[in-house]
Parts: C-alpha cells; structure tokens; sequence
C-alpha cells in the first residue's frame, strides 16, 4: 500500500511539476516577467481539486448526524487541502526557479 502511495505521490509531484513549466513557458513568451507567485500558484492549484474532490465524497457517500461532523471534515478537509498546495506549489516554485535560471543562465550578456 505504501509503495502505490508512494508512486501516486511521485506522479503528482510530476505533473505538478510539468504544468508549472509549461504555464511559465507561455508566460514567459508573453514577456511577463512576474513569474515567481504564479508558479507557486500553478502547482497549487492542485489543492482546489482536492478539496472539491472532498466535498463531492461528502455530498455522495457520508451524512452527519449533527452540524459538528459536517464542520469538523469541511475543517479537516481544508486543512489537508492547503498542506497539499503548500507542498505542490513549493514544487512548483523550485522547478520554476530552476527552469528560469537554466533558461536565462546560458544568455550572454554583454
């Protein structure tokens, strides 16, 4: 079980990676040179669909018996939900950074 947590986790750290890349790219092409939030944004982003993908699961498959469940796994919820943003988008931030400096590391300036 863990090893297929493990790769599941590699996969998103991956595409995280590869989406933040590729939006930095296109932002880069348009000459916006504000790239550092919105690479950290960009891996991010991955957080609304966890917690979208919790508020389904609870609409579909779970009913509280009183308002405390139901506020306690929206808290619980949301709180997995940013520690999963917090973590992609560091990711993305880091492989941005080093998509930048490997991109405009090799200009020559004179």
């Amino acid at each position: 079980m863990f090893g297929f947590l493990f790769v599941s986790f590699g996969l998103l750290l991956t595409t995280c990676a590869a989406t933040t890349i590729l939006s930095l790219y296109f932002t880069l092409c348009a000459e916006n040179y504000h790239w550092q939030w919105r690479s950290f944004a960009t891996g991010a982003a991955c957080s609304l669909y966890v917690f979208l993908n919790a508020i389904v699961f609870w609409i579909s498959r779970i009913s509280f018996g009183s308002v405390t469940g139901a506020v306690l796994y929206l808290g619980y919820s949301a709180m997995a939900s940013a520690a999963v943003g917090v973590v992609c988008g560091t990711v993305g931030f880091a492989v941005g950074w080093g998509f930048v400096h490997g991109i405009y590391g090799s200009l020559k300036v004179d």
